[in-house]
């Protein structure tokens, strides 16, 4: 007995203070003295009704960018915004606009649970200022009753009013207010305080939360634009939770499969300063993704019988030959094979403009270990490499983006660039979001971290001249060619570029020869694949990065290329795919953005379903 009193006594405290202070702090959630008295339009259509919470919430967007996801409510609509699993039958409430559920007339039924039995009945309504939902429940028989006729022994009749208050700026205060008649009322009463005043305060601040972050990204313009075939708006999904979960920016996706574009999504900011929207052109560096739009130059270079990937540099290139670099095979140099991660020498903007002073810069380094033997990825200088590898095998003596321009980008018709004219204006460029030091040190695996705080690590070492595709002025730098990282451009054109290497290379007249070659499986070195600069185990051929167990992406025979903070491009022949995902917002991830991660999973779950 002693127990159940003592039970009894906390039940009883607890529900004194519940009574007395938290109940009234829960149904004026965020509501003001005014907000609470003041009356609403429709309280009136409830005989007997009482006024069971009034709770409010500011939206830093204007009502017309809140009346559309308002009107799209309803089970069998777009849900209600709050906790799916309980009040959506598990479907997740929708994350854009549908122009089908935009029209909601006084009358209309919204299902309130998931089969459809029971509704919410739109009792009043006044675009972009008011909408009450009525729901009269029939308590022992469990459904919906006509509130116009006779009211039946034991029911709840109640108002579930939405008002939108424009304010100042281009803000709204989104107030909403609960009516109530019911029977018997202090059983009502008891449940009341129970059960469905603590559900109701969760519930409304859910969809205050959901609704708020909704309204504002379409209010920024940060939702998404662009088209998905038919049976692949999972990936429409996915992007679209890019923004809402994974904290994007602004990017790009698109998917080309057996040559016909399936996925070409675009949306949010291109300028977290400015606000400017990411447009369907808009372009971004795209980091170490460049290496792979690089290595498909030499990839051209051999279908045309210029290059012999198994040969050696020093055949191409005699004075690459000196410093214990004579027996580098093309292999070893693009498989990051050749222990030439770092240049001793520094070099600049000037240097890299004038390619032959480059050339010798290069050609003096000695590689740090026996080429052959380990891997340490080649951050900066692989792309000067290959650069000046193709340049003298090129009839032209061309530069290696000019090449890129000439007989890939300028054929396939690609918003693309390894070396950016003048005359693309600044307002078809994204800017870049770095991570903060937080953001890195808890995202990065925990030895390359403390690495890259060691001026004498690999890693650092490797990375200088990551910088050099900046520019303070001009986003990113004109006429300047950093083939491992210094491309700029669209999701669209690097998915088209993938897609023709991984359908048959017609466009391009590649042979079939080079393409196996590509789709093969990578070569390691003696000491394996586990990287002296990324510390983990990572697969390179032929410029490219292949699948592995730390980095999984397509198919076995896929290969492509991943740039510093999440952009990836990629061609998966056996799928017939080639892909493009860009960011201006720099993740963390070393093995796989997660943005990128789900836009995959979703593609791939499209094309095996």
């Amino acid at each position: 007995m002693t127990t159940v009193r003592r039970l009894g006594t906390l039940f009883a405290l607890a529900a004194t203070v519940y009574s007395l202070g938290v109940r009234r702090r829960l149904l004026r959630w965020g509501a003001s003295s005014d907000e609470v008295r003041e009356p609403y339009p429709g309280a009136e259509l409830v005989p007997d009704g009482q006024r069971t919470a009034t709770m409010a919430v500011t939206i830093d967007a204007p009502p017309s960018k809140i009346w559309p996801w308002l009107v799209q409510m309803g089970c069998d609509r777009a849900g209600w915004y709050s906790w799916d699993r309980l009040d959506n039958g598990g479907v997740r409430s929708a994350e854009r606009i549908h122009s089908e559920w935009q029209t909601l007339s006084v009358g209309d039924r919204l299902a309130s649970t998931p089969s459809g039995r029971t509704w919410f009945e739109v009792a009043a309504l006044e675009p972009e200022r008011f909408l009450a939902l009525r729901a009269s429940i029939d308590l022992q028989r469990g459904r919906p009753f006509d509130p116009r006729g006779r009211r039946p022994r034991f029911y709840v009749d109640a108002l579930w009013a939405f008002q939108l208050k424009e304010l100042p700026e281009a803000r709204t205060r989104f107030v909403v207010s609960g009516y109530a008649s019911a029977r018997p009322r202090l059983l009502q009463a008891i449940a009341d305080r129970l059960f469905w005043e603590p559900a109701h305060w969760i519930m409304q601040t859910r969809q205050f939360t959901n609704l708020k972050r909704r309204a504002e990204r379409r209010a920024l313009g940060t939702e998404d634009s662009g088209d998905v075939a038919q049976g692949f708006e999972v990936v429409r999904e996915a992007f679209t939770d890019n923004f809402a979960r994974r904290g994007e920016h602004g990017g790009a996706c698109c998917a080309y499969r057996n040559g016909e574009k399936i996925v070409d999504l675009w949306g949010g900011i291109r300028n977290k300063q400015t606000g400017e929207r990411w447009e369907k052109n808009t372009m971004v560096v795209v980091y170490s993704t460049t290496k792979g739009l690089a290595a498909m130059t030499l990839a051209l270079a051999h279908s045309r019988g210029w290059l012999d990937y198994e040969e050696r540099v020093c055949a191409y290139w005699p004075d690459f030959g000196q410093q214990g670099k004579e027996r580098i095979t093309v292999r070893q140099l693009l498989a990051h094979q050749a222990g030439l991660f770092e240049l001793d020498e520094p070099i600049d903007r000037r240097i890299v403009r004038d390619l032959d002073r480059l050339a010798v810069v290069l050609a003096r380094q000695k590689p740090a270990w026996e080429p052959g033997t380990r891997q340490a990825y080649h951050a900066i200088t692989l792309g000067f490499y290959q650069a000046e590898l193709l340049r003298r095998i090129d009839p032209q003596r061309r530069s290696l983006g000019q090449f890129f321009q000439d007989e890939i980008a300028s054929p396939l018709g690609l918003d693309l660039y390894i070396r950016l004219p003048e005359e693309i204006p600044n307002t078809h460029l994204a800017t870049i979001s770095r991570p903060g030091r937080l953001e890195m040190l808890l995202g990065f695996p925990l030895r390359l971290t403390l690495d890259t705080m060691n001026p004498r690590s690999k890693i650092v070492r490797a990375l200088k001249g990551s910088d050099l595709p900046h520019d303070d002025e001009r986003i990113y730098a004109r006429n300047l060619e950093v083939p491992s990282g210094g491309a700029v451009g669209t999701a669209r054109a690097i998915a088209h570029a993938y897609s023709v290497f991984a359908t048959g290379g017609r466009e391009l007249a590649l042979r079939q020869e080079t393409l196996d070659l590509l789709a093969a499986p990578a070569v390691p070195p003696a000491r394996g694949f586990r990287d002296e600069c990324l510390k983990a185990e990572v697969q390179f051929s032929l410029g490219f990065m292949k699948p592995s167990p730390a980095w999984p992406f397509g198919s076995a025979s896929s290969f492509g290329a991943p740039g510093a903070g999440g952009s990836f491009g990629f061609a998966d022949p056996e799928a017939g795919l080639g892909y493009g995902f860009v960011t201006n917002r720099m993740g963390t991830c070393l093995t796989g953005d997660p943005r990128d991660v789900a836009l995959r999973a979703a593609l791939y779950s499209a094309l095996n379903t």
